[in-house]
Parts: C-alpha cells; sequence; structure tokens
C-alpha cells in the first residue's frame, strides 16, 4: 500500500481488513520506518487494504512536498 505524496494540508487514511502485520516506511526518507500489527476477525468481503486520500485545502500548494503525522 501506498499513500504517495502528500501535499501541504492533505490527507491519507489507511483501513486494514484483514489481521497481519505490515511493515511501511517515508520513500523519500528511507530511514523512517515502522510496522502496524492488526488483530480481530478478517472481513471477507473486502480488500485486506484501503487507502483513501483527502483533498488538500483550498489554496494549499499542490506540490510533492509532505509531511508526517501521528506515531
Amino acid at each position: 500500500w501506498d499513500t504517495g505524496l502528500l501535499a501541504k494540508g492533505q490527507t491519507a487514511s489507511i483501513t486494514f481488513n484483514r489481521p497481519g502485520t505490515y511493515n511501511f516506511n517515508c520513500s523519500p526518507h528511507p530511514s523512517m520506518i515502522g510496522q502496524i500489527v492488526v488483530t480481530g476477525e478478517a472481513v471477507a468481503s473486502a480488500p485486506p487494504v484501503v487507502v483513501q486520500r483527502g483533498a488538500a485545502p483550498p489554496g494549499a500548494p499542490q506540490s510533492a512536498a509532505h509531511e508526517h503525522q501521528g506515531g
């Protein structure tokens, strides 16, 4: 899964519909890595991972810049 680069103010969310361990890294910053562990029952009728991107607010720059949020 990949959210792609996010412009300032853009958002992305990932929904994991199957239990498992999901490793991730930041393409522009290869030393930034992490792991998400999903537990619970699988949702058989849904794909394992759903990526949704939100639009930047009006007037936000649409460059290839990105931000890191959360932990």
